[in-house]
């Protein structure tokens, strides 16, 4: 394997995008909003989840919008991504890419939940 085919580490959760918005490096601000953040994602996981088992296109296209922009904002641009991709294909009612997104979205919920508790682990050492 040459160097050029070794892709970057990818940064799950990038803080340096939520800091650039708040425009303020205020970490108990940051932790609050990983906090929320990681418990709103947590709900919403498991029922997006169920809905790309069941087909249910419209709660699929509903909730990856609710868990999208907040993942954006917080610098978990990949599952971003993927929540945009949930959702429109839950508004297109492309039932048969659910299961193949729905892989992806686990991959990258996994991803971000273990970079959060990372973070939060190091912002109270």
């Amino acid at each position: 394997m040459t160097t050029e085919e070794i892709a970057p580490p990818r940064i799950a959760v990038d803080v340096a995008v939520l800091t650039a918005l708040l425009g303020d490096d205020d970490p108990v601000l940051i932790r609050e909003l990983l906090q929320v953040f990681a418990r709103s994602a947590a709900a919403i996981a498991p029922e997006l989840t169920a809905a790309c088992i069941a087909g249910n296109a419209k709660e699929v296209a509903t909730l990856a919008h609710k868990l999208k922009s907040p993942a954006r904002t917080l610098g978990a641009l990949a599952l971003g991504d993927c929540c945009a991709a949930l959702e429109a294909a839950g508004a297109a009612h492309a039932v048969t890419e659910f299961e193949t997104l729905l892989a992806q979205f686990a991959v990258e919920m996994t991803a971000v939940e273990t970079t959060l508790a990372e973070l939060m682990m190091q912002s109270t050492a």
